[in-house]
């Protein structure tokens, strides 16, 4: 805390400009967050898991919060019991009406913004720097679907309390005896919130210790400088609560697969090379001028190039602001380059825990780059430091502010359309949903009890996001339109296989089924028809008549990814413009 700690001890005055400065960056920054969320927040709903949870808790008739905590956690979700509290409590306030979780979720990725930057002022950062990279954190695309998926939102929570947890952490360091409890208290309830979220930030934890240690020898004017004992005890508490909490997920969760130890590292390594080369030179990386390019050109929006311009000028004037009134420069060489390399260190932790799993995949736009919003922080370290580090070459003190706030507004800028972008597709999805939702209601105004309704002519995704993709979304979406908690589904697709006992599906390399010949039905959306399958032949007659290949004209997708659109030759994807915010269809 540099730039402060050096104003301290002078005068209640010089105290009191201090938190004027920092209150005025995290008006700023909350000022980002919240314009880059505005174009779309309304426009978003449910998707893929959210329909499962969502008839799960709804159809539970649950006449209290523990109730609805009971319907939550009876499917095996305890090893993310803060999830379960925090999408339990959101459909407590909120039920089927998706803008007061998108909402909630902008809120709390606004405060995990603003504990990111006021962990790098107690780690001593410039005052430019310390806000300049939670800014670019905060419109990386690289964890878009944090933003937009309900079933993710326990990420950006968990990435809050990592950050609340650090801060506190740091804030020991310069506290009174009596307040240093205090502060280590709130930074354990903080590390179990984040861990018992979810898992990515578990490895980062390890981290705060040594950070810890490096603020407390190099605080300057730090009256509070504390025995290495006391840091000890307090890094043997973190470390046991991770070990606590950790043995706690391996003994509870169903999600690890077994594999040797020569397996999980090679599949580690390659998916680690995989998401390194897609940040370095992929669609946020190098490419990145031709996607914006291609944005241009296929997805032309002008409110949302207007504003993503007006965003970048809102950070090129702060920034600059933020220069001309302090005293101190942009660090040297080799602090930059230290920047840069602490930034790669916690780009590698925060992919760290697929080390000991392989739930996950690499992705620029698709559902599962939700697992990089840990990363995504070093990310935003490394590009801070790194035009830092190409402003030392410049001679002229003006020239360097000039030119690193410039570079800094220009990411914020392309981060904001490419994420506006994006939601567009989401949004999309949305609405698609409705209207294929709309029509089965109106089709098929009723389902016998324990009734299988496959749907058939619909495209499974728009661009990355899921419109319906296979049994948990389409049952759950079922369930609540007809109010029936007996009901099944699931979407026709290539991997649909008809077999005697029945019909089975694939997704994430699981097979689903069987769905037998009793009350089965097919729904084909494109000729608002149903059809009964009652055995194997009146299936295959169905798929050889009606829709041979089961296509439907959509273009290749897969799940966790959907469908690029962003690459060389992605063709342009149909958007619904101007789509309305949604209303409660329940």
């Amino acid at each position: 805390m540099e730039y402060l700690s050096n104003q301290k001890g002078d005068s209640i005055s010089k105290n009191e400009k201090s938190l004027i400065i920092i209150f005025q960056d995290c008006i700023f920054l909350g000022v980002i967050v919240f314009v880059s969320a505005a174009p779309y927040i309304q426009k978003l709903g449910f998707y893929s898991d959210d329909w499962a949870f969502l008839a799960r808790l709804h159809l539970s008739h649950a006449r209290s919060f523990i109730e609805l905590l009971d319907a939550f956690f009876r499917h095996n979700l305890w090893m993310r019991p803060i999830q379960g509290l925090y999408l339990s409590e959101l459909y407590n306030l909120f039920g089927i009406n998706p803008f007061g979780y998108h909402l909630v979720n902008t809120i709390v990725i606004c405060l995990g913004i603003i504990l990111f930057y006021l962990t790098l002022v107690e780690l001593g950062l410039p005052r430019l720097i310390a806000l300049a990279a939670p800014v670019v954190y905060a419109l990386l695309p690289h964890y878009s679907t944090d933003r937009f998926w309900y079933s993710a939102f326990q990420a950006p929570l968990s990435m809050t309390f990592y950050f609340l947890s650090l801060y506190c952490d740091l804030r020991t360091v310069r506290s009174e005896s009596q307040h240093l409890w205090i502060w280590k208290l709130l930074a354990l309830i903080s590390l179990l919130i984040s861990t018992l979220s979810y898992e990515v930030f578990i490895p980062l934890f390890l981290l705060n210790p040594f950070l810890v240690w490096h603020s407390n020898r190099t605080q300057p004017n730090n009256k509070y400088t504390h025995p290495k004992t006391i840091l000890i005890i307090f890094g043997c508490l973190n470390l046991s609560a991770l070990i606590i909490v950790s043995v706690y997920k391996a003994a509870i969760t169903s999600r690890i697969t077994p594999h040797s130890l020569t397996e999980q590292l090679s599949w580690f390594a390659t998916f680690f090379k995989d998401v390194t080369v897609t940040a370095v030179t992929g669609d946020f990386g190098f490419r990145l001028p031709a996607v914006l390019l291609k944005i241009l050109r296929d997805y032309p929006d002008p409110y949302i190039f207007c504003t993503g311009f007006a965003v970048g000028l809102i950070a090129f004037w702060y920034l600059c602001r933020v220069s001309n009134t302090s005293e101190e420069e942009l660090t040297g060489k080799p602090a930059m380059l230290n920047i840069m390399l602490f930034g790669l260190l916690l780009f590698g932790i925060g992919y760290s825990i697929f080390i000991t799993n392989q739930n996950a995949d690499t992705s620029a736009t698709g559902i599962c780059n939700r697992v990089a919003i840990a990363a995504a922080a070093g990310l935003a370290l490394v590009l801070t430091g790194g035009f830092g580090w190409l402003t030392t070459w410049i001679p002229y003190r003006t020239w360097r502010t000039g030119f690193f706030c410039a570079s800094i507004a220009l990411l914020c800028a392309s981060g904001f359309i490419i994420i506006n972008t994006l939601s567009l597709f989401w949004a999309t999805a949305a609405q698609r949903q409705q209207i294929v939702m709309k029509d089965i209601l109106s089709s098929v105004p009723a389902l016998p009890s324990g009734s299988t309704l496959i749907i058939d002519g619909i495209c499974r995704y728009v661009g990355p996001a899921p419109v319906f993709e296979t049994q948990w979304d389409v049952t759950g979406a079922l369930r609540l339109i007809y109010q029936d908690p007996s009901l099944r589904g699931n979407v026709a697709s290539t991997d649909l296989e008809i077999r005697d006992d029945g019909l089975y599906s694939k997704i994430y390399g699981t097979t689903l089924g069987p769905y037998i010949y009793q009350n089965l039905f097919i729904y084909n959306h494109q000729r608002k028809s149903i059809y009964s399958l009652t055995d194997a032949n009146s299936a295959r007659n169905y798929f050889m008549n009606i829709n041979p290949y089961s296509k439907n004209g959509c273009r290749w997708s897969k799940e966790g990814l959907g469908e690029t659109v962003f690459g060389k030759n992605d063709p342009k994807v149909e958007l619904l413009r101007n789509t309305s915010p949604l209303h409660n269809f329940f």
